[in-house]
């Protein structure tokens, strides 16, 4: 994740549902306060073609769009230090699958 000014984030990543073979249907970002259940607070708003990530993983169709962004404001966020952690939707099965990597954030 990425500052954008002083209230703005910009998160990036790639996934891809390798039980379907597929990209991701959604990425949702969510937040985590010390010993409570994460809480979805935003979804992806961008896809882009991620070639380099296709070959290494092996995916040979014309739609390389594994990348994602998401933009949010720190205004969307609870006050204090909370984890910040992306997932990979799979919208035929209804389950998320956290993706690797996560970051602190104070506001």
């Amino acid at each position: 994740m990425k500052p954008q000014g002083a209230e703005n984030y910009l998160a990036s990543g790639w996934a891809f549902l390798p039980a379907r073979q597929e990209p991701a249907d959604a990425i949702i970002l969510t937040y985590e306060i010390a010993g409570q259940e994460p809480t979805i607070f935003e979804f992806n708003n961008g896809w882009f073609p991620r070639p380099d990530v296709a070959a290494q993983i092996g995916y040979h169709k014309n739609d390389s769009f594994l990348g994602w962004t998401a933009q949010f404001s720190l205004m969307q966020l609870p006050p204090g230090e909370v984890k910040i952690t992306a997932w990979a939707l799979d919208a035929t099965t209804g389950k998320a699958f956290q993706l690797a990597g996560s970051q602190i954030i104070k506001k």
